[in-house]
Parts: structure tokens; sequence; C-alpha cells
């Protein structure tokens, strides 16, 4: 009998371990609890990949089925989650490993990992490129006057050089005087190239206003401080723009912030982000006068986005046209992205643009423009 018995429970926990096993699975097939996706992931092999012999050979089936399986495993979500959420309850870490993309700051703002090693240096350019940099805004700007197309550069803010205090203590924070931004500011201006500094325009709102133009868990500037950084633009460029103003107060203040404004939050995949916010100013964005810019051709990256809010509500353009990262093509009121084209369509929607706006980051000085001035120069 006793015998009996212990073989009972040798099989129910044989059984029980190849259910446990199981219950990944069955839930990758079945999704018995609704699935969690993880923000900033995605799949790298959206199928079961098919075996052949080339393939085997080349280890390259074993790569993508364990990319697969990894990515699709059951359950992985929840796991990820309740892991980074326990370890920042317990040590008040959301990535601490050098692979992390973020930083947690003093009083839980979080900031973006390369634009802090770009504030203090870890990640500068040579000066050799930021000269060639400069030397093609200045025949691009030429070329495209050519064509009676004024061309705007911009140079977006980052959020330690708008919030330094809030840094983490057990980085260096002491700003390199040899950064690139500083570098490139001071070359600029010795090739009588003009670009709108939004760092410092929005140093200058933190002094003035007291409504935040960086959330605690946004990488990018505020809704509001873009609205800010857009109703200058559009006064000191009247003689693009015409005679089109827009207000951006009084704010209002949502709960909890959306859009950008929560976008590094997002990425820390705990289970509740509340502690990253806060109530944050959003602007009541009104217009008056009218705007002479029927097509605008923005070269960019993400920190344009929360312009764009502010401009499509004040109808600053009829058309536009987001060639983002000088990859992807955005154009306006129009579903789906396509690629940035090349040869005469490539011509055309450039030569269509009343004004081309070219913004990019600190963490981008380098790369400036994304290979869009290079190709104004070789193909206009």
């Amino acid at each position: 009998m006793r015998n009996q018995l212990q073989q009972l429970m040798y099989g129910v926990m044989i059984v029980g371990f190849i259910l446990l096993l199981w219950i990944p699975n069955m839930q990758r097939l079945l999704d018995i609890v609704p699935p969690y996706p993880l923000a900033g992931v995605v799949a790298t092999v959206e199928h079961i990949p098919i075996p052949t012999v080339r393939t085997i050979i080349e280890e390259e089936f074993q790569t993508q089925f364990q990319a697969w399986f990894e990515f699709f495993l059951g359950f992985k979500t929840y796991a990820v989650r309740i892991d980074n959420t326990l370890r920042f309850a317990l040590f008040h870490d959301v990535g601490s490993a050098e692979t992390s993309a973020m930083l947690l700051g003093k009083h839980n703002y979080l900031y973006g990992r390369k634009y802090v090693e770009q504030y203090i240096g870890l990640e500068n350019t040579p000066q050799s490129e930021l000269i060639a940099r400069v030397t093609e805004m200045k025949k691009a700007r030429d070329i495209l006057a050519d064509y009676n197309i004024s061309l705007m550069y911009v140079i977006a803010p980052t959020k330690p050089e708008v919030y330094p205090e809030y840094l983490p203590k057990n980085w260096a924070m002491h700003a390199d005087p040899e950064r690139d931004y500083i570098r490139m500011l001071a070359l600029l201006e010795e090739h009588d190239v003009f670009v709108y500094d939004a760092t410092a325009m929005l140093q200058e709102y933190k002094q003035t206003q007291s409504h935040e133009v960086f959330t605690p868990g946004g990488t990018h500037w505020s809704y509001y401080g873009a609205c800010l950084f857009l109703r200058d633009v559009l006064v000191q460029e009247s003689d693009i723009f015409g005679d089109i103003r827009i207000d951006c107060d009084p704010p209002t203040f949502p709960y909890p912030p959306h859009g950008t404004d929560q976008d590094i939050a997002r990425l820390t995949n705990l289970w509740d982000t509340s502690v990253f916010t806060k109530k944050s100013a959003y602007p009541t964005v009104t217009a008056v006068g009218n705007s002479k810019v029927d097509t605008i051709l923005f070269v960019g990256d993400s920190f344009l986005w929360t312009v764009f809010d502010s401009m499509e509500k004040a109808n600053v353009y009829n058309q536009r046209y987001f060639f983002y990262y000088n990859n992807s093509l955005y154009v306006y009121n129009k579903e789906g992205v396509g690629t940035v084209p090349i040869g005469d369509e490539w011509k055309d929607i450039v030569l269509s643009a009343d004004l081309v706006v070219v913004e990019g980051t600190h963490g981008a000085i380098g790369t400036f423009g994304f290979g869009f001035l290079t190709d104004v120069v070789d193909r206009l």
C-alpha cells in the first residue's frame, strides 16, 4: 500500500512537472490570459522558421528559431514585468546594465542614456566630421535658395542639457565643454550658418515659465515646450510663414500624461509607471492670421512629432512630408509608412516644398541630416 502511494505521488509529480513545462506553450498557443506586450520590444522573427539543409548547416535556422521561441514564449512578458517591478521596488533600479537605454535620476526623472553620455563627453565626434557637416549645411542652403526654397536648421533639445539637476548621482554630472553640441554651435557661427538652438530656447523657457518643458517620464521635449518653441519661430520667421501667430496658453493638465510625454516611462516595463508621472502642461493651441506656407518637408527624428501636433492644430501647412531619419516617409493625412523615394520622385518632393526643415539631436550632430544634405548637394 505504501509503495502504491509513493508511486502515485511520483506519478502526480511527474505529470505536474510536465504540465508546468507546457503552461508557457499553452499560453503561446491559446492566450489563456490576455497578452501584455512589452514596450520597445519587437519580434525579429515573426513566424516559426522553416529548416533547410543550408540554414541548419550555417546555423541560421537555430538562431532564428531561438529568437522566435524566446519572443513568443508564453507568459514571458508577465515574467519580465514582475522582475522589473521587483528590482525597482527593492533596488530602485530600472536597468543599470551598460546595455540599458535609460537612466534613473533624482525624483524619479528618467533620462535616455545616449543623451547623458553625449552630455558628459563619452560620445564625441571628430572635429573634421563636424566641419564636413557644417560645410554641407552651407552648400545645401545655397542650393535650395536657387530654387526659392527656404531651409531651416533646428538642433533639438535634450533633457540633460535642460534639467541637469535631476541627473543620477552615480554619473559624472559635469557637462563636457568640448561635447559635440558646443563645438557645433561654434562652427555654425564661424561659417555663418544660422540654426535654431532649441536647447537654449527651452533653458530660457524653464526660467520664465512655471511649467516643465520635459516631463519626468518623457525623453522628448513636452508638447507644451514644443508649442512654445513653435510660437517663437513663427514670429521670427514671419517672412516665411506670414502673419500667422499661435498661443499655447492657458495649458490643460490631463492625467496621466500621454504620447511622447510618457515614452521612456513605458520602456521601463513596470506593472505601474505612475511613479514617473505627474500632472504636466499641455498647450491649448489657438491661432490668428494666416500661414503663407503650403508645403513643408521635414527631415529628422522623433523630436518633431510634438512640433507637428501644434503645427497641425494651428493649420500652419496644407501638406507635410516627413523623411524620418531620411529613411521612412510619412505624409500628412495619409495612412501608412513608406520609404524615402529615390530618383525623380525624391526630387519632386523636395522641389514641391516651400520650406525644408532639417532637425537633429545632440546625439546625432555628427550625422546631422542623416544623409539628406549630401543628397541635396549631389542631386540638385
